[in-house]
């Protein structure tokens, strides 16, 4: 038998053939068990990764839970902010009213004091003695 234009007889063609395929046999079972371990490892990092990605849902569904509470809290503090800020509103005002009844009172009090005083008669001034 010709192999690249070589004259090999055909029993050590036949031997050759078999040791090229226990080499080809033997790096095949090598791979394959290479392969299997890296699939195992693979399985390993792909079942963590998973609880991973399950904890991240979790933290992200009680962080889209708190920050609707939040929003709702934040909600109800700017409704008592606003009635607050009317009651703030209503107190200066009737501050307001308070300090311009007051003033009324005394304008009205000097009004009065003015017209008692217009009343009454004046008394004359009697110069005092001198003692010598």
């Amino acid at each position: 038998m010709f192999v690249f234009g070589v004259d090999v007889p055909l029993v050590e063609m036949f031997f050759i053939v078999i040791i090229l395929m226990i080499v080809s046999f033997i790096l095949i079972i090598y791979l394959i068990v290479r392969i299997s371990t890296i699939n195992n490892k693979l399985d390993k990092i792909y079942v963590e990764e998973k609880k991973e990605i399950n904890e991240f849902k979790e933290f992200k569904e009680d962080a889209d839970e708190l920050r609707k509470d939040a929003a709702k809290e934040l909600h109800s503090l700017n409704d008592i902010k606003s009635e607050l800020n009317e009651l703030l509103d209503d107190e200066h005002k009737q501050m307001q009213s308070l300090h311009s009844i007051k003033t009324i009172d005394k304008k009205l009090e000097k009004v009065k004091c003015k017209k008692k005083a217009a009343v009454k008669p004046k008394k004359a001034i009697k110069p005092a003695k001198k003692k010598k």
